[in-house]
């Protein structure tokens, strides 16, 4: 049900456009003050528009689809390394590496889902790089630093992806396009009531469901209380399967 959860909650936005126009065609008397295909350049606009901020969301949408991802073979490579460092004797016992690894999981899986800020985030990550800092002359040691540093950087990403949206500007003409188109809607003439009817849903559908998807997209790490909450969000399953397994070897 979540790939309808957009269409489900504009729906009702829709029919109350609908029922104002019909209601004042109806009631009111009103048949509309401009020919519907005078307004087609209007909607040709909106319509390049949309299609600009939802290219501009998009790239940090595939972007943010591959971060879960690569942060789970960070860690998985993390793991590894901090377990050959114990195996060779380096004062590290394999199971007191596997907890860094496992507390680190479990912190980062929080942040994912805003229980957490993002600087325990990185007090984890620097605990855990002063636990090793000692055995920088070994290569494994050296190793797992590099993925520390990679995954910290990912952690800024993703923040910074969540906390920003793209060109507040854009937004603003979008949203008075959008308004002006769906006045005009309100105030066009229409051969006949049905194809009043089905015009005015179908371009404010079109309309109101971009705008509301393209806001979705802005935030691809929209969660709470371990709930997705809007429909278009990263999936987090790679950082999940990955905690199964490491909670699985310790």
């Amino acid at each position: 049900m979540i790939k309808w959860r957009l269409m489900l909650t504009t729906l009702p936005f829709v029919l109350v456009l609908v029922a104002a126009k019909l209601g004042m065609d109806t009631g009111l008397h009103f048949g509309g003050m401009i020919e519907f295909s005078d307004i087609a350049i209007i909607l040709t606009g909106g319509i390049f528009l949309i299609g600009f901020m939802l290219a501009g969301t998009m790239t940090d949408y595939k972007e943010s689809e591959k971060l879960p991802g690569e942060m789970a073979c960070s860690m998985e490579a993390m793991e590894e390394g901090l377990c050959h460092i114990a195996a060779a004797k380096q004062n590290i016992q394999a199971s007191d590496a596997r907890k860094w690894i496992r507390d680190l999981t479990d912190v980062i899986n929080d942040w994912l889902y805003k229980k957490v800020k993002t600087d325990k985030v990185y007090a984890m990550l620097s605990q855990i790089s002063d636990k090793i800092e000692p055995l920088d002359s070994t290569v494994l040691a050296v190793r797992v630093q590099n993925e520390i540093h990679s995954l910290r950087r990912m952690i800024t990403r993703i923040d910074v992806i969540s906390r920003t949206s793209f060109i507040q500007s854009g937004y603003a003409l979008m949203d008075t396009i959008v308004a002006l188109v769906l006045i005009l809607l309100l105030i066009a003439k229409f051969d006949s009531l049905l194809s009043e009817g089905i015009v005015t849903a179908f371009v404010s559908l079109i309309y109101i469901y971009m705008v509301r998807l393209i806001r979705d997209i802005d935030d691809p790490f929209e969660y709470e209380e371990g709930k997705a909450k809007g429909a278009a969000e990263a999936d987090l399953f790679p950082m999940e399967e990955f905690r199964q397994r490491v909670k699985s070897r310790s």
